[in-house]
């Protein structure tokens, strides 16, 4: 017999917003034909408001439900129903234990400290891969009490035999709909050096990884562009396939392979980097603007720096740039600026 099972552990850090619905961090969502390896949580991470004991929403008296889809196309989603009989309170919360089997496949467990749901064996399910990003919403009542979150963050698997996503940050509502981002990064340091190299880092990193609207590189790809704000130095763009990215350290990271111009890209909360080598650096110095470099992962997600900042050197053999403040928003040669969801290759 196939097992299937679905696994939601939500931790809060947000208040409740329009009432009665509460918009929740998420810490790890999967959904797996395949044996599940483990759970942890951290019961420090904050304070969830649980159902008040005798009131509207207390689920001993009116039932639940959870509801888990695809943002991108909503009729893609499993509801189960979580009927009252099976709930009991807790000397924190409550905990709902399934009878088993396709009917009543869901244990859940919500306190204070985390919202853990564990659905085994369901009779319906939703079609993995995702096209967008993973909604799950536990409802109690007539959907009097919502807690809602949106997975968005760091994207492990996508694929037909698993689906697993970590560390989503709070949604900006129950269902959102996927929008171009763009995120404007610090510099720490960029050195050019026409056709040898051409490399960045930035401290911190990104503040929210790329996964909006299913741009996350290990499912999308991404596509990197150095160039010249004043022309004169160059423009350059290649693509890092998807297949080349794996997900790290809370993070992404990108391996080229032999030949490719640029080996390594990395997408963290920590550090942005990207180094590309070689005769694929098409680039003259000096440059006659900034040095920027621009991370696009899918169509919608953008990672922009710009150096600006301390001049170290500038001549024919060497462009070394430091300490560079996040630009206003990301930009282009000529001191012109992209349109979010420009055409990289125009």
């Amino acid at each position: 017999m196939r097992v299937i099972w679905v696994v939601l552990v939500l931790v809060s850090l947000a208040r409740p917003s329009l009432g009665a619905v509460y918009l929740l961090e998420g810490q790890r969502l999967i959904i797996s034909p395949s044996d599940f390896v483990g759970l942890d949580v951290d019961p420090d991470f904050g304070s969830i408001t649980v159902p008040t004991a005798g009131g509207s929403s207390d689920p001993t008296l009116v039932g639940a439900s959870f509801r888990v889809f695809d943002t991108a196309n909503p009729v893609n989603e499993a509801v189960y129903a979580l009927p009252a009989g099976g709930w009991k309170a807790t000397g924190s919360g409550y905990r709902y234990n399934g009878a088993g089997g396709p009917a009543d496949p869901c244990d859940v467990n919500i306190r204070s400290s985390l919202i853990e749901v564990d659905c085994r064996s369901p009779g319906t399910m939703p079609t993995i891969p995702f096209s967008g990003e993973a909604g799950a919403t536990l409802s109690f009542g007539a959907n009097v009490d919502q807690y809602c979150t949106v997975f968005g963050g760091l994207l492990v698997h996508n694929r037909p035999e698993a689906f697993k996503r970590l560390f989503a940050p709070v949604p900006s509502d129950c269902a959102p709909s996927p929008a171009p981002f763009e995120e404007e990064l610090s510099g720490r340091i960029a050195v050019v050096k026409a056709q040898r190299v051409a490399r960045f880092v930035s401290r911190p990193g990104v503040s929210l990884l790329p996964d909006s609207a299913g741009d996350a590189p290990v499912a999308d790809g991404a596509t990197i562009r150095i160039f010249d704000t004043g022309s004169a130095g160059g423009d350059i763009s290649y693509p890092l396939p998807a297949a080349r990215w794996k997900s790290a350290r809370l993070g992404y990271k990108y391996r080229g392979p032999i030949g490719d111009p640029c080996p390594t890209v990395l997408l963290t909360p920590r550090i942005v980097k990207a180094i590309c080598r070689r005769e694929a650096v098409d680039l003259v110095t000096p440059f006659a603007g900034d040095a920027a470099f621009v991370i696009t992962a899918g169509a919608g997600a953008r990672y922009c720096a710009q150096f600006g900042g301390e001049d170290v050197a500038n001549d024919p053999v060497l462009l070394r740039r430091k300490n560079a403040d996040a630009p206003t928003t990301c930009p282009s040669p000529s001191g012109a600026f992209l349109e979010v969801g420009a055409d990289l290759f125009e």
